[in-house]
């Protein structure tokens, strides 16, 4: 059975792509670890109250410019020119 997320693209003829935010999550958490000698943590894992809304802020606005990226470069990758529409949608916990 197809989710939501794969429903979408076959319905509005708009295309759908996955990426797995953990590894681009890491990669910032690591590059501040580098930078700094400390590694933030979610408040799951331990971390403090900054630690975690820091990382929660990270997901977001990674989120976001990485859906710009795609959407000006993906037409490019397929050959095409022009740009794609970036919609978006907010977490009611995200506050």
């Amino acid at each position: 059975m197809l989710g939501f997320n794969e429903l979408i693209p076959l319905q509005s003829t708009s295309y759908h792509t996955d990426l797995d935010m953990d590894i681009v999550v890491t990669a910032v958490r690591n590059l501040f670890s580098v930078v700094t000698g400390h590694r933030p943590r979610f408040r799951t894992q331990g971390g403090s109250n900054s630690e975690n809304l820091a990382l929660q802020n990270i997901q977001a606005r990674l989120r976001m410019v990485l859906s710009y990226l795609f959407a000006q470069l993906l037409p490019w990758v397929r050959g095409r020119n022009g740009g794609l529409l970036v919609l978006g949608s907010a977490n009611v916990d995200e506050r």
